[in-house]
């Protein structure tokens, strides 16, 4: 209803202007023949001036500046609606563009590997640049911690460190700031064990970066593995899961 609103003022408007009209032609024949029998100095009165001495083509101009105006002041209104919606339209269209070129990091699990010297293990993650154009200055954090909590919600950026460029549909390889020992492996695993409970490795951190447009862009991830599912220390990418918190993207879309 509110688009109609504009057209329903200017037609009443000019339905006022009408009937102002049509009301100021029969008050002036309602009043002139009264006033015939007064003196003539009774006759320069504004209501006589106004009413008897002007002509029809007189009522007929003032009714055309009426409407004039009228019709002028929607037009001047219809176009400042139409400048604003080019406008409005061309700031949309600047946003999808820039939606659908900027660069997206996600954080992609790449498993728990060996790592050398022999006796510890290693996660690794795979920061995948899914936009159109380059991510510039990324920095990352990876960190890793056993666990038999399953539902851990505490997940600190760590040591955030790089200034990478990740070109559009490219990956960078990353593994944990810190590597895991496999004894300490063995000894969380009987501890949860004898507490009836499993043993997770969780990886978690951060991705900041330049979109192409707009810096301030960041992803927070978070991995988790099952080492009481397995008996081995290296656990293929396949066995990851997302954990339900530690996941989030900024918020500037």
């Amino acid at each position: 209803m509110k688009k109609y609103a504009p057209l329903a003022i200017f037609v009443g408007l000019f339905l006022l202007g009408v009937i102002g009209c049509v009301a100021y032609v029969v008050i002036a024949d309602a009043l002139c023949p009264l006033e015939e029998h007064l003196p003539l100095e009774e006759h320069l009165r504004w209501r006589t001036k106004a009413f008897c001495e002007a002509k029809l083509a007189d009522v007929a101009l003032v009714l055309f500046a009426y409407e004039l105006v009228v019709v002028t002041a929607y037009l001047v209104w219809a176009t400042i609606r139409l400048w604003k919606a080019g406008e409005d339209q061309l700031i949309h269209a600047q946003d999808t563009a820039r939606r659908q070129l900027r660069a997206y990091v996600s954080v992609e699990p790449e498993g728990i590997s060996s790592y050398n010297p022999p006796d510890r293990v290693v996660a690794r993650v795979r920061f995948h640049n899914t936009g159109s154009i380059f991510a510039n200055d990324v920095s990352t954090s990876i960190n890793c911690e056993l666990s038999d909590d399953g539902e851990r919600e505490s997940f600190p950026e760590g040591n955030i460190s790089g200034n990478n460029v990740i070109a559009p549909r490219a990956t960078i390889l990353r593994g944990a700031d810190e590597s895991v020992l496999k004894s300490d492996i063995d000894s969380a695993r009987s501890a949860a064990k004898s507490a009836k409970k499993q043993l997770y490795l969780y990886v978690w951190g951060i991705a900041r970066y330049h979109d192409g447009f707009e810096g301030g862009r960041w992803t927070r991830y978070c991995h988790r593995y099952n080492l009481s599912a397995v008996p081995e220390y290296t656990i293929p990418v396949e066995n990851f899961r997302y954990h339900h918190r530690g996941n989030q993207i900024d918020d500037k879309d």
